[in-house]
């Protein structure tokens, strides 16, 4: 093996390492199952590939609740650190957002421990409050983006891969609540792609700057 090539295995470990970088694997993988699916249904032959995938995709969404366990730590975390920030629209706006996903992240715990038969639960009714709390935060950060472009002039590519990320992620509780309708289709399967990649993307990039310094 060459230098190269072993520089090349050295970066994606570390981009590995991360427990975020892993969860974006783990979510492309996932949301690349729900658009396969769509994609062979109805075809013969398809049920026995179907349930492969089935089965796939539910553990790829069991293992994603597991990493995320106290992630809603580092939300409340990220939104003190929004407290920070000078300017007023953009520190109101990514606190609320932070806020939101703290509370969402919470939630989601609490309904996989009532799923799994560990606590007694209502999850009807607090899954689709989690999904409408996951969305504002969405907005908040929507919100921030169009700001961060259109007013403040920040034209970075980081600025746009944001904004892009934020639209496809907010099509996925808008799915789930049923205000568009594509939970049930490859088209929330193809959002969540994109999201996951882009967001993949900029992890890698962190994770490269990081190395750099040290």
């Amino acid at each position: 093996m060459t230098d190269t090539q072993l520089d090349a295995v050295r970066r994606v470990l570390r981009f590995l390492q991360h427990t975020a970088g892993r969860d974006k694997l783990y979510r492309t993988a996932q949301y690349g199952s729900r658009l396969i699916l769509r994609a062979w249904k109805g075809r013969p032959n398809a049920p026995q590939f179907l349930a492969i995938l089935n089965t796939l995709e539910s553990h790829l969404s069991l293992s994603r609740k597991l990493f995320r366990l106290f992630s809603s730590i580092d939300f409340l975390i990220n939104a003190l650190d929004s407290l920070k920030e000078r300017e007023p629209v953009v520190r109101y706006l990514t606190f609320s957002a932070m806020i939101c996903k703290a509370i969402w992240l919470l939630i989601d715990h609490i309904l996989w421990l009532s799923k799994a038969n560990l606590i007694n639960f209502e999850t009807t009714r607090w899954t689709k409050r989690s999904n409408w709390i996951w969305l504002f935060g969405i907005l908040f950060l929507i919100v921030r983006d169009v700001y961060n472009i259109r007013v403040r002039k920040l034209t970075k590519r980081s600025n746009y891969r944001a904004l892009v990320r934020n639209v496809c992620d907010m099509m996925l509780p808008v799915g789930n609540l049923g205000i568009v309708r594509c939970h049930d289709s490859g088209t929330a399967g193809l959002f969540g792609i994109i999201s996951s990649l882009i967001g993949a993307y900029d992890i890698w990039l962190k994770v490269e700057a990081k190395n750099k310094i040290e």
